[in-house]
């Protein structure tokens, strides 16, 4: 698995995982790529792309290049 499918991977545990514990169902169906994700939320079918935002390239440089 590369950087970015564990990246995305992360992201959708901690979602799934932020939803169930507000009373929310999830569940992940499968990650096409695109989209990341396609999810059920409380009984409906979804689908989700995780984006990410840097301040500036430096910035998004500085974190993402030691891989």
């Amino acid at each position: 698995m590369n950087l970015k499918n564990q990246h995305e991977s992360a992201v959708l545990v901690k979602f799934g995982n932020y939803l169930n514990q507000n009373g929310h169902s999830f569940e992940l169906l499968e990650q096409p790529d695109p989209p990341d994700a396609i999810v059920k939320i409380d009984g409906q079918i979804t689908w989700i792309e995780i984006t990410d935002a840097y301040l500036n390239n430096e910035f998004a440089e500085s974190i993402t290049t030691f891989a």
